[in-house]
């Protein structure tokens, strides 16, 4: 059983996203149909209950206490993660919102079934980042009675391959990685972005104890054209409210497929498409 797993919180935007992704993905739902489960950590559930999915609600108080003290909207993915691999038997991927699935991914739960992790794709080495890192980074860990104590770890070396963690796909017997990523990740806080120190953090712990596949021939992302994209889902889902659920994860998957890869799209051109092939 594969879990995969998403996190949408707080913005409308990323209600939206990950809603897409979703109906995206079950355009391959009977080639992966009993292979896999969809879980999404959300306040909003309504917005998410009628997709046949596993819907885990997250309160204000939940989402401030993972976040912690840097208000790390990706240490909420990396507590969601830990809690989905808590709740829910089988391996886990982890998804952006931004993602969007371009072919079946039944390969892909083959690969990680075989024990690999996987990851979107290798951006090149951590250097190319132009960060340096001391080489010992702290973290606060919660010790017993509720004491903070300052932990150390050697830092990730410069040469690290560092991936896209649009898509991270972890096999049931590494969960106790997640542990250290979220170590790494809040040492790395005090250094790095948020989206970097995640990305580090990922990049470095798996590459380090498990062989990393790209997933990259299989998925693709959004995140250079954000703004394009999200007036297309604007309009697929205005234009599809009134249609069956059943009817819109192919025209989602049609959207994804024709916008990949495209460098001559605007808003006009994403118009013209959804009126053409949503009468």
């Amino acid at each position: 059983m594969q879990n995969i797993v998403y996190v949408a919180h707080s913005r409308n935007r990323d209600l939206k996203r990950a809603r897409f992704s979703i109906i995206n993905l079950q355009h391959f739902a009977k080639e992966i149909d009993h292979k896999h489960r969809i879980i999404i950590y959300t306040d909003s559930p309504s917005y998410f209950t009628d997709l046949d999915i596993m819907v885990e609600e997250m309160d204000n108080i939940t989402i401030s206490l993972w976040q912690g003290d840097h208000s790390s909207d990706e240490r909420v993915r990396i507590m969601a993660a830990k809690d989905a691999f808590a709740t829910y038997h089988g391996n886990m991927i982890l998804m952006q919102n931004e993602i969007f699935y371009l072919d079946n991914p039944s390969p892909l739960f083959l690969e990680l079934a075989n024990g690999s992790s996987l990851m979107y794709e290798d951006v090149g080495p951590f250097a190319n980042m132009g960060f340096k890192l001391p080489e010992t980074i702290t973290y606060k860990a919660i010790e017993p009675y509720n004491k903070d104590a300052q932990k150390s770890l050697p830092a990730p070396h410069a040469n690290t391959t560092l991936y896209n963690m649009g898509l991270i796909g972890i096999h049931e017997s590494d969960r106790s990685l997640l542990k250290k990523v979220l170590c790494y990740h809040d040492a790395l806080l005090a250094y790095l972005p948020d989206a970097l120190a995640a990305s580090l953090a990922f990049s470095f712990v798996l590459g380090s104890n498990t062989l990393i596949q790209e997933a990259n021939d299989w998925i693709d992302e959004y995140d250079k054209s954000k703004k394009a994209f999200d007036t297309m889902i604007q309009a697929f889902f205005r234009e599809n409210e009134l249609l069956p659920l059943e009817v819109q994860p192919t025209e989602a998957w049609r959207l994804a497929h024709q916008f990949d890869g495209s460098s001559k799209f605007s808003e006009k051109n994403i118009m013209d498409l959804v009126r053409e092939i949503i009468p």
